[in-house]
């Protein structure tokens, strides 16, 4: 009998432990996590009071659960921030260039946060981190950089950069990462694009055509000394003077043009600074114009264009206003040969002069 009774609560204990091993099993499977945007809101209706009644450390422990669940979003990275020149830890010597990046990017959304379109959890993280930050204002000592990082958190700076850049002695630590950031920016491998817009003048017997406005653009990539790009530019209006050309055994007198060059150049700078680079440049391509408008059935005037190859060289010179936007000037002079077979002779080169505003991004690799 003793027997029987204890292998019936064995059997009942193991069927009891699979039970709820199946239970555990299924309330672990369909349990819900909450998402960031869950903690988020969490967090701007528990830091707040933590802040008020000055519970220090419960605010670490909010902002590790909130860095776990959302990862280094911006709002963590403030918030730490805030804590930091609260608790008098704030170390200038740990900023680098995501410190100027959190602050600019703040700043933005800052002046932007009481759009209508703004979900609720920024809006209360702005007022908050506000608040906090005219606080500390108020009632800490702060050095230079902490004074600087709680004047845009209140909203007092809403252009952290210019700031920075007015006043590089009051904030030479922030200055300094700047520097070192626009440099970073301007050296090693990045692409190149650009506009180009200028005018086209020929010489010899080519100068019959006149001079003609050109625009176009460029793509390509460069370091620090050297720039390969391709280049597209398209040259209009009527020619100068009536050009003749023979076709078969006809002989036909023109003023249409529509030109352009398509090629490769490449660029060996002489000079890269920060603001400013100077090289010489080298180019080769494809160099021609339609004899033709649009406007009329042409086809026993085929071939309807008379081109070249283009050789050229010249010198370029950039300007840079910001780290990566810049201004330049080139000038080439251009040796084509165009053949116009029985008709009037077009010997002769080209120079040319480009205004060129452009832009540089860089390729982490």
């Amino acid at each position: 009998m003793k027997c029987r009774l204890i292998f019936c609560f064995l059997f009942f204990l193991v069927i009891a432990a699979n039970v709820s091993h199946a239970q555990s099993l299924e309330e672990r499977m369909t349990q819900k996590h909450p998402t960031c945007t869950d903690v988020f809101l969490n967090a701007m209706n528990i830091m707040p009071d933590l802040y008020r009644h000055k519970f220090f450390d419960s605010l670490h422990t909010a902002l590790t659960i909130w860095k776990s669940s959302c990862g280094n979003i911006p709002e963590v990275g403030c918030t730490a921030l805030l804590l930091s020149i609260e608790e008098s830890r704030f170390d200038e010597r740990r900023m680098d260039s995501s410190t100027i990046d959190l602050l600019v990017n703040y700043a933005y959304s800052f002046r932007h946060g009481s759009a209508p379109k703004i979900p609720d959890g920024e809006r209360k993280f702005f007022t908050f981190a506000s608040t906090w930050a005219a606080l500390l204002l108020k009632e800490k000592p702060l050095d230079h950089n902490e004074k600087f990082i709680c004047q845009v958190f209140a909203g007092k700076i809403d252009k952290p950069v210019t700031e920075i850049r007015n006043n590089p002695t009051t904030y030479s630590s922030f200055a300094a990462i700047l520097a070192e950031n626009e440099k970073a920016q301007r050296t090693g491998f990045r692409t190149n694009y650009a506009f180009l817009g200028g005018i086209w003048i020929p010489m010899g017997d080519l100068s019959l055509l006149g001079n003609h406005p050109s625009f176009g653009f460029q793509f390509g990539a460069r370091d620090n000394v050297n720039q390969l790009d391709l280049t597209l530019q398209f040259r209009f209006s009527k020619s100068a003077n009536p050009y003749t050309i023979k076709r078969n055994t006809a002989f036909y007198d023109l003023n249409n043009y529509f030109g352009g060059y398509v090629g490769l150049d490449y660029t060996f700078y002489l000079v890269s600074k920060l603001n400013f680079d100077l090289g010489l440049l080298g180019g080769m391509g494809y160099d021609g114009f339609d004899i033709t408008s649009d406007n009329y059935n042409y086809d026993n005037m085929k071939p309807l264009s008379i081109g070249s190859f283009n050789a050229n060289a010249g010198f370029k010179l950039n300007y840079y206003l910001t780290t990566s936007f810049y201004i330049g000037l080139q000038a080439r002079y251009n040796f084509i040969n165009y053949i116009n077979h029985g008709g009037t002779s077009m010997a002769g080169d080209a120079f040319s002069v480009d205004l060129i505003i452009g832009g540089n991004k860089k390729v982490n690799r």
